[in-house]
């Protein structure tokens, strides 16, 4: 066990080894040695950090960051200071070392010597550096998501000496690899529908729910940029999944294509409809009449072309992209639904920064929300006017009032599941969706 380890000079903290609490975590705490009599005590949060190799060491305050890079000798191969410890400072908490392949790494003597050696060297004569900030979607770089993030990506890079690196989809695995990797805190910024993160935050299912988000464009961006739901009410859920949520937006209206047409729940009673891997998603299909069958987006094109579902929902502009109108040539416009995502940065990230980059962070989504906004809303006729004009064989019916009214009344089903499942703070949630419906409309 390695208790009482004090190691101090005139220049370098001091870092106080309190116990061993498992063989890979130690309890300690680390001050300013100028003023370790004055400072008020911080409680630094432990911070776990996977990697299979090499082993990282990550310790957290508030606006610091440090991560310290081990080779399997022991050897350091570099550490990077994400932001630095300045002025009075004191903090305390748990340093854990962990592998996923390999058993937890034993903290020795050796190891902590070489732990305090960069924590000092960055907290006494670290100055402020850029950074490059990862940032993972779920779309190219052409796609709503893309555009999100380039702009976002500009908008940092031309206020600050830090740089961001989009990882477009399928660089990082699957949109739940991904997703882990932001909680760890190797990637600082994400951005993914709820569709894929309903079943870690249910409420955000809540976008899922069929007739509570606008169609008409002037609506659209009214509701996603003044309604209180989406811009008041998720950051506090999203939190708690270590998650600081920045942006939600829409990437254009659900529009269902299918083989054969269809105006009613009865007519489209017995067609299998791909869906994203949501339950919420599956009853809403249900409630509509249909058989629905949930799937990855790589195989939807194949599944289209061997008759495995007859169709699908996604906004015109991904539609026209793909040749979906080729395979499954009825459009109909139920309107019921935004295909909607959500932009976040993991946490503790966030937090560790200062409040400059902060600021910098919140200006630049921003923007890149008003800029995807104007967009999104020409996209829907660009993907309607593109499909027209390249697939004689395209088919778009929009339901009347009096049709969308049936579909409606269904969705009072889905309602219930998705309450049921999120809760009375989803039940707030829904109501709040709805009276934004409506002043968005007014």
């Amino acid at each position: 066990m390695l208790s009482d380890l004090r190691i101090a000079s005139k220049a370098y903290p001091v870092l106080h080894i309190i116990d061993t609490l498992r063989p890979n975590t130690i309890r300690f705490t680390l001050s300013s040695l100028a003023t370790l009599t004055t400072a008020q005590p911080r409680q630094c949060a432990r911070t776990c950090i996977y990697s299979t190799n090499p082993v990282i060491y990550n310790v957290h305050k508030r606006s610091t960051t440090i991560k310290c890079f081990w080779n399997k000798d022991d050897s350091i191969l570099n550490y990077k200071r994400e932001s630095y410890l300045s002025g009075r400072w004191n903090m305390s908490g748990l340093l854990s070392v962990i592998d996923y392949k390999q058993r937890p790494k034993e903290v020795t003597m050796k190891n902590v010597l070489r732990i305090v050696s960069v924590i000092a060297s960055i907290a006494v004569f670290g100055v402020v550096q850029a950074d490059e900030w990862k940032y993972v979607m779920e779309e190219g770089l052409t796609d709503p998501q893309g555009l999100f993030a380039t702009k976002f990506k500009e908008e940092i890079e031309k206020n600050s000496d830090h740089t961001i690196k989009i990882y477009p989809v399928g660089s990082l695995g699957e949109s739940a690899d991904a997703m882990e990797q932001t909680q760890a805190g190797l990637l600082q910024f994400i951005d993914q529908s709820p569709g894929f993160t309903g079943a870690m935050i249910p409420e955000a299912e809540a976008f899922l729910v069929p007739y509570v988000q606008p169609t008409d464009p002037q609506e659209v961006r009214t509701y996603f940029k003044e309604g209180k739901a989406v811009n008041e009410m998720f950051h506090e859920i999203y939190r708690e999944q270590g998650l600081e949520l920045l942006a939600v937006f829409p990437e254009g209206e659900q529009v269902v294509t299918t083989k054969k047409p269809f105006r009613t729940p009865e007519e489209l009673e017995g067609m299998k409809i791909r869906t994203m891997t949501s339950p919420l998603l599956l009853e809403t299909y249900k409630a509509f009449g249909a058989s629905p069958i949930a799937m990855s987006w790589g195989e939807l094109i194949g599944a289209l072309k061997t008759n495995m579902v007859d169709g699908q929902e996604n906004p015109a502009i991904w539609i026209e992209a793909y040749g979906l109108d080729d395979l499954a040539p009825v459009l109909t416009l139920t309107g019921h639904a935004q295909y909607t995502t959500a932009v976040m940065a993991n946490s503790d990230f966030y937090d560790g920064l200062s409040e400059e980059d902060k600021q910098l962070v919140q200006n630049a989504a921003s923007a890149a929300h008003d800029y995807i906004l104007d967009l999104v809303v020409e996209m829907d006729a660009t993907g309607l006017a593109k499909i027209k004009e390249t697939n004689p064989n395209a088919v778009i019916n929009k339901l009347t009032d009096e049709e969308k009214a049936v579909f409606i009344e269904r969705a009072k089903a889905v309602e219930e599941v998705y309450i049921e499942k999120a809760g009375e703070r989803g039940k707030a949630i829904l109501e709040q969706m709805k009276a934004d419906l409506d002043a968005a409309r007014s």
